[in-house]
């Protein structure tokens, strides 16, 4: 916070004082870690153009691009996640989209969940590994990579205002336990879309 005007402001200026401190930033503490604040309104994340919008955000790009946020369009992903449980856990560790299209893999109830849904489109395997095993398989549509998933961004540790699923009230965070890392690996094979390859051999015959 900036430093506050310690002058006094009148309505005829012979009665004014001056403040003639430099109007400077506060500087941060030794030490103090770097936190990008970013405010928005009335937009989506889904409309900025690192998720696939028509949005320009150039900075954001390069953000995503250096690997500062889980820049999924267009590719296959994997999500790790390095998570303590006790008996008490419970809440979302990571989530992104939102009713009309989006994930969470969250802990209630003492199960470990996770829902997919894109709007009833049909879908495709998915497979959810604990301590590197296999614990469970489901049909879950990927998205085709043209456009991000609709409504809210990437969160950890707690959904939105408007999860993907009604399995919880908004937010749910995670308590009980503890999330020491997420990792998002995007180096696998970029998504093919099946339909719109079909569609073009089918062209050519």
């Amino acid at each position: 916070m900036s430093k506050p005007f310690n002058g006094t402001v009148k309505l005829d200026i012979r009665d004014s004082v001056p403040d003639w401190d430099a109007f400077l930033e506060t500087a941060a503490p030794k030490d103090a870690p770097n936190v990008l604040v970013i405010l928005y309104d009335d937009t989506g994340c889904a409309s900025w153009s690192p998720y696939g919008g028509r949005i320009n955000m150039p900075t954001l790009d390069r953000l995503a691009n250096d690997g500062l946020t889980a820049r999924t369009l267009g590719a296959s992903f994997n999500i790790l996640a390095e998570v303590e449980f006790t008996s008490d856990t419970k809440g979302v560790i990571v989530s992104q989209g939102s009713r009309f299209g989006g994930y969470t893999l969250f802990v209630k109830d003492g199960r470990l969940n996770f829902v997919y849904n894109f709007l009833g489109i049909p879908p495709d395997k998915m497979t959810l590994y604990v301590d590197e095993k296999a614990c469970a398989a489901g049909q879950f549509r990927t998205q085709s990579g043209h456009y991000a998933l609709a409504g809210e961004g990437l969160a950890v540790g707690r959904d939105t205002d408007d999860p993907a699923t009604r399995a919880y009230e908004p937010y749910f965070p995670f308590t009980g336990g503890a999330i020491r890392k997420v990792e998002f690996d995007v180096a696998g094979d970029a998504y093919v879309d099946e339909e719109r390859r079909l569609t073009a051999v089918l062209a050519r015959n």
